[in-house]
């Protein structure tokens, strides 16, 4: 239960880190600009986290399935952002 807290932690920050940081935000103009499909994909960490998710699960799986894996990334992540929103990022356009 312990391996699957981590991963689901791991999972979430990759995917704050990817869709919010300035770290990224080259990266993410880019794709946004030279592909229009990704623009709505890159800048949402719900989005990401599945799609982070599935290739992690083949690295390593802690449910033993890659959908499921994804699936429950992709709703930790769902209650997790409002959350950072909220607290710490203090986003007023949330």
């Amino acid at each position: 239960m312990l391996e699957l807290v981590i991963w689901t932690l791991i999972l979430f920050g990759v995917c704050m880190t990817t869709t919010k940081s300035k770290i990224f935000l080259n990266s993410r103009n880019y794709l946004s600009a030279e592909l229009r499909v990704l623009e709505d994909l890159v800048n949402c960490p719900i989005c990401v986290s599945f799609w982070v998710a599935l290739p992690m699960s083949f690295w390593y799986s802690p449910t033993g399935f890659a959908l499921t894996d994804g699936i429950l990334a992709l709703g930790v992540t769902w209650i997790l952002v409002p959350i950072v929103w909220a607290l710490a990022l203090k986003d007023k356009n949330f």
